[in-house]
Parts: C-alpha cells; structure tokens; sequence
C-alpha cells in the first residue's frame, strides 16, 4: 500500500516495508490494544481548567491516580460492576484424571 506524504513541499510517494513474510513491528501491541482496550480522552481547557492541568503535570501516574479517583466515586455514587460469567466452552475435551 503506498502512502503519500510531503516532504519539503514535495509530494513523495512512500511505499510499505515489506518484510518476509513477518508482521512490520509493533503489530501485536497494536492487536491487543484493539481486542483490550478502550481509549477514552478529554479536553481541558487552560484557562478554566488551568488548576486541574498545573496538579496533573506534577503526577508521575496521571492514569492510576485518574483511575483510582474514579473508583473511589463508583464506591461513593454505590455503584457495583459484576463482569458477565462465560459459559463453558464444551468443545474442548476434558483432561485425563
């Protein structure tokens, strides 16, 4: 597949690096990523939001602590998440006592 970019007000016709038959790099992080998770993102603004932004940029895990604080409303609010129980897969057979 060939992309194209600009490159010093060119148009430059880039092609793919194929490789023998191998996944390019990063491919398997990419395919967990896609089954796994999901990206949730927000805007905030530097004006009115310049207090929340001041005290994020002095975390070292903005994410934990985000998560952590969001946990701790779900535990306020009474809120209680069961995950679905997977049926058993009877395809597969059962193993030798």
């Amino acid at each position: 597949m060939n992309k194209m970019v600009y490159h010093d007000f060119k148009l430059v016709r880039r092609e793919k690096k194929k490789m023998d038959g191998q996944k390019p790099k990063g491919y398997l992080q990419t395919k967990f990523n896609r089954e796994h998770t999901s990206p949730i993102t927000i805007r905030l603004n530097n004006k009115t939001d310049a207090d929340i932004i001041a005290w994020l940029s002095t975390l070292d895990n903005k994410q934990g602590t985000i998560k952590a604080l969001m946990r701790s409303q779900m535990l306020l609010d009474g809120f209680y998440y069961s995950p679905p129980i997977e049926a058993p897969n009877n395809d597969k057979p059962l193993p030798n006592d």
